[in-house]
């Protein structure tokens, strides 16, 4: 591919990728253990970069259905990754006052992820949890001006959703908690990642014609990278109501940061504050 510094200086550079998979669907009957209960995928990719040589990475996903009537899977996942810096991570003059972003000495990162989940869905109830350990040789930085590798990053933590479907009320909780996110040879954690972010979600449908979907977001404190400082914790609210009038006709209000909540996702950069926004749709 080709492309152009922010001074208009062309660099390019010649890649080539190619993929196989294999996927092993799951059976249909009711009855555990068995072939029909094991399921999952396994694939291998080539990588070639004309700078940067040639990596050969692979997944492996297998997964057991532990309980198919109630819709039990245990799910896991090997796997390692390539990626090689972009152009403009490479070479970007662009200078936002600490110096040109480009780093023509960058590595590629190279990763190892291992994942272990299980879910459980049945007609009105889904949950999923997942545990995961990702570590990372070279990863690209881009907090501070150059980019720069950060040599070895290790995370780990926990991801779970949940959602409830009745007649009346779709509800939905997300959260991440990430309890090891760290420089390993400096043993430093690693900048924008917060231990804990979450989502609550209530959609409630008032009558035929009104519905009202009440959202909570959270981000726990995290350390910002540029420019350097620590960021509190906050939570933000947002409802969202819609009134169908007609088979061709809908009226949204749109509640953003509901109690104007002062917060920064980026050190010294305010967000908005309280908004509204009313909009409808017709079609004929």
């Amino acid at each position: 591919f080709d492309a152009l510094s922010s001074s208009g200086d062309p660099y390019s550079a010649k890649t080539f990728s190619a993929a196989v998979e294999l996927q092993k669907m799951g059976g249909t009957k009711k009855t555990p253990g068995g072939m029909d209960s094991i399921f999952g995928s396994a694939g291998v990719r080539l990588d070639h970069h004309e700078n940067f040589g040639s990596a050969l990475t692979f997944k492996l996903a297998p997964a057991l259905v532990l309980n198919r009537a109630q819709g039990l899977t245990l799910r896991s996942s090997v796997g390692t990754g390539f990626k090689s810096p972009t152009l403009y991570q490479l070479h970007s003059t662009e200078d936002f006052g600490s110096g040109a972003y480009g780093n023509p000495s960058l590595k590629p990162e190279k990763s190892v992820s291992l994942d272990l989940g299980v879910d459980l869905k049945t007609e009105s109830l889904s949950l999923s949890t997942s545990l995961f350990d990702h570590q990372t040789r070279d990863q690209i930085d881009g907090t501070s001006a150059p980019y720069r590798n950060l040599g070895k990053t290790h995370t780990q933590g926990l991801d779970w959703s949940v959602k409830k479907t009745t007649a009346s009320v779709e509800a939905s909780a997300s959260a991440t908690h990430l309890w090891t996110a760290r420089n390993e040879l400096t043993g430093q954690r690693l900048t924008e990642r917060p231990e804990i972010l979450g989502n609550l979600s209530v959609g409630m449908r008032l009558s035929e014609k009104l519905r009202v979907d009440p959202k909570l977001r959270f981000r726990g404190a995290r350390l910002s990278g540029a420019p350097v400082g620590h960021l509190p914790s906050y939570s933000v609210f947002d409802l969202l109501a819609s009134y169908q009038q007609s088979a061709r006709s809908s009226y949204f209000v749109r509640l953003e940061n509901c109690f104007d909540r002062k917060y920064q996702e980026v050190l010294g950069y305010n967000t908005a504050g309280r908004s509204i926004t009313l909009s409808s749709q017709f079609s004929f």
